[in-house]
């Protein structure tokens, strides 16, 4: 920086002007640099403004003629003076005011693209970002084929330029850089995870290239398209040779045969085609799951752009989210995302965080409770002390463990195994059909039949269905760190529970009900209904007291929240409740007051039963068995397995016993999920199939060697994950299932004589697109159910 400018100096151009003003531009004052792009951008003859914190400078371009330029440059004058119609805050877009950037004027909308063209649906913008971070043109591209009207978007990294191709009638270029805006002013998207290499095509397209020269124009380059074929294929048909040793038909048999077939019959175009179309569609689906791993952040995460900053006077301004440091105040209310980790300092709200804290229902927050970013108020309104933000958050760590456990999708031989497995029932009734088909017609019969596509579709169901599961278990409070966890955790049917603090946790029930009403029935339902607010254990005791009467809940109106109480409009009454929250084991009490009358008083108490028992009674329905293991006595042991409603248990137990318990169980071929803390030795979790922690309010910033975290320190989620586990097998299924009818009207066609290679080859893509279609359905329904407004649940 360039301390010594003390005066603004000014450099003229034929359609610029360059202004240098340490004061302004360094980026010291970010509301006094604010206030002048707003100022400047007022000017509809500006074409552009980059601000350039390191150079201490403004570079103002602009179109006008030279007759009226000298009136230009007075306005503009004027206007840094504080004189003329300076564009409104919200219309400015975000940006982090320590780097430098540059608004484009593109009519009333400014922007920080640039557009470069715009013709018969095809827009050309231009961004810096995209040339800095591969990871911000991916961003750019996934917020604008979600968008109704956008046919494509792709982002060129060696020019800086996004191209996307568009429907006039349904969305206008000003929607679609509004758009892309948004990933903008983040920087790009908030991690940079390793991803896949992508399928490389050149050898594919080259042999396409030869077969259709030797089909039309020269033989001899079919002979030499066969030869590459079969030098690119080699693993492949030793493989194949392999099985056939072992008395084994799969997928490497049927390839090759298809192979064969092609060149004996000389159909080696239509070969090279299949063989494109195979390369083709692992490439499509690799980039989706990089796409997808860069996107989840956005969509499980969610962070508004701009926060409510409270100033030292207690005034509340609407300020760009990155501006804001630890020690800065806050204000959230009924609907923010709130955009930062922090603790509450005033007020009391109703938040829901189950994505980042494990929390079950809606939680209430009051002075001294902890928040975190991209949790939503509910109810209420808080004022919160910034703690961390950007990167530092909880949300941001979350977002990132996704990340990479998506992005690792598609090096996962666990999900490759399963791919394979299903292409591989698919190959003896597909080469019975063949050999019927060589029986009753000929080779071109039997290429029809072969060129049948049960592999990449398989290959797409696979990893784009987890990617779908894995955000889903987010959203109830679980963290996938591993890719096939949810696969394993459903060939096992046996878990294997540690003991912990978390399985001790008491249940809270409603007692005691004092009341000078006599209609008790009545005075609990509306309890119950203003209890929703209480955003605690009482909540979920009033609602579970109220479904044991046969009584259904309401919500009303809320009207005031506090630490201690809550009050609500229900119908003419005006209904509140006083008590604090229930702390550990104490008992805890609750006042009731209606219209100004004092009318009841209820008490709370811990029951004999823990909150895990109702998580491992649904493991128990869902089909597995269940074992409390401890290094307590024996007889402490048996009775909180009681408690817990597990059926077998051991005490007494070292490291080095449940070390021999686990391999007992695998030599049994037992596979056991075990749930334990994440500091378990090691050894222990190498004998597990699948390793589930609990991590409570724990850090996640240290890598934590599980397959599945819980967020919170309920074992709730974890029947979630079991019955998640089971869906997404019988969905993947069911998508690849989408593939039949094409793939059977290959076998069809070939025995009516009205197919060959390449018109059944058409038909086997029709069969993958019906498949990869179903899966991305599947991941806009993800996406759709995480964007939904938080509601009160208990």
């Amino acid at each position: 920086m360039n301390g010594s400018v003390l005066k603004p100096k000014i450099s003229l151009g034929a359609d610029s002007i360059r202004i240098e003003d340490g004061r302004i531009f360094a980026g010291t004052d970010p509301q006094l640099l604010r206030c002048f792009a707003r100022r400047v951008l007022g000017l509809a003859e500006l074409r552009s403004l980059a601000l350039l914190p390191g150079e201490d400078a403004a570079l103002i371009r602009f179109e006008v003629d030279a007759a009226h330029k000298k009136a230009f440059l007075a306005r503009l004058s004027a206007a840094v003076g504080g004189q003329g119609q300076a564009i409104a805050d919200s219309a400015l877009p975000a940006w982090r005011v320590s780097e430098a950037v540059t608004f484009h004027r593109h009519g009333d909308l400014i922007s920080t693209w640039e557009i470069l063209g715009d013709s018969r649906g095809k827009l050309q913008l231009r961004h810096p970002g995209i040339l800095q971070d591969p990871a911000f043109g991916l961003a750019a591209e996934q917020a604008l084929r979600g968008l109704p009207g956008v046919k494509d978007a792709s982002a060129i990294r060696s020019s800086g330029k996004l191209w996307v191709s568009y429907d006039g009638r349904v969305v206008t270029p000003a929607a679609l850089l509004r758009a892309v805006e948004r990933p903008a002013a983040h920087g790009s998207a908030p991690m940079a995870v390793a991803q896949a290499k992508p399928v490389d095509l050149t050898v594919a397209n080259a042999s396409v290239g030869l077969a259709t020269v030797g089909e039309l124009v020269l033989p001899l380059a079919t002979p030499v398209c066969a030869g590459l074929l079969v030098v690119t294929n080699f693993g492949m048909l030793r493989e194949a040779g392999q099985q056939l040793r072992r008395g084994k038909f799969g997928t490497p048999v049927w390839t090759t045969a298809l192979l064969a077939c092609s060149i004996v019959s000389g159909q080696v175009l239509a070969y090279a085609l299949t063989d494109w179309s195979f390369r083709y569609w692992s490439r499509r689906w690799r980039k989706d799951v990089a796409t997808h791993s860069q996107a989840l952040a956005r969509e499980t995460v969610p962070a508004p752009e701009q926060a409510r900053f409270l100033s030292a006077e207690g005034i509340e301004v609407m300020t760009p989210v990155e501006q804001l440091t630890p020690g800065h105040a806050i204000g959230a209310a009924e609907g923010d995302l709130i955009p930062v980790d922090g603790r509450v300092i005033e007020g009391s709200a109703l938040v829901h965080e189950t994505h980042l804290s494990g929390a079950a229902t809606s939680v209430r927050k009051i002075p001294g409770d902890a928040v975190y970013a991209g949790s939503t108020v509910v109810a209420g309104r808080v004022q919160i002390e910034v703690e961390r933000t950007g990167q530092e958050t909880r949300a941001a760590q979350i977002a990132q463990s996704m990340a990479r456990t998506v992005a690792a999708i598609p090096a996962d031989p666990a999900l490759n195994q399963r791919s394979i497995a299903l292409v591989d029932r698919t190959v003896p009734p597909t080469l019975a059909a063949a050999g019927v088909g060589l029986v009753v017609g000929d080779l071109f019969t039997v290429g029809a039949i072969l060129h049948q596509d049960w592999l990449s579709g398989a290959e797409l169901a696979v990893p784009l269905e987890t990617s779908r599961d894995i955000k889903l278990a987010a959203g109830r409070g679980a963290l996938i760190l591993n890719p096939s966890a949810l696969q394993r955790f459903h060939e096992s049917k046996f878990v294997v529970l540690e003991d912990q603090p978390a399985l001790r946790l008491r249940a809270l029930d409603l007692g005691a009900m004092r009341s000078r009403i006599p209609e008790t029935d009545a005075l609990l339902q509306h309890v119950a209904g203003a209890g929703l607010y209480l955003g605690d254990e009482r909540s979920a005791a009033l609602a579970r007291a109220c479904a044991e009467r046969g009584l259904v809940v309401r919500q009303p109106e809320l009207q005031a929240m506090d630490a201690d109480s809550v009050t609500v409009r229900d119908g003419k009454h005006r209904i509140v409740l006083r008590g604090a929250k229930p702390v550990g084991d104490t008992t805890a009490h609750l006042e009731v007051e209606i219209d100004g009358t004092v009318v009841a008083e209820l008490e709370f108490r811990r029951a004999a039963r823990m909150q895990a028992a109702e998580a491992v009674a649904r493991l128990r329905r869902l089909g597995f068995q269940v074992f409390l293991v401890s290094d307590q006595p024996e007889a402490e042991t048996a009775a909180l397995a009681q408690q817990l409603g597990v059926e077998l248990h051991s005490g007494d137990l070292s490291v080095e016993r449940k070390i021999l318990f686990l391999e007992g169980l695998r030599r049994r071929d037992v596979r056991p999920v075990w749930i334990g803390n994440s500091r378990t030795s090691p050894a222990l979790r190498e004998h597990a199939h699948v390793t589930v922690a609990l991590a409570g309010g724990a850090d996640l910033a240290d890598d934590v060697a599980v397959d599945i975290v819980l967020l919170g320190e309920s074992l709730e989620p974890l029947a979630d994950i079991a019955a998640l586990s089971a869906e997404n097998r019988e969905r993947i299924v069911k998508t690849c299932r989408t593939a039949m009818i094409p793939n059977l009207l290959c076998i069809v066609g070939a025995f009516a004589g009205l197919l060959n290679g390449i018109t059944a080859g058409i038909l086997a893509n029709i069969a993958v697109y019906n498949v990869y279609r179903s899966a991305k359905a599947s991941l806009r329904s993800s996406a759709a159910s995480r964007t939904q407004p938080a509601r009160l649940t208990v």
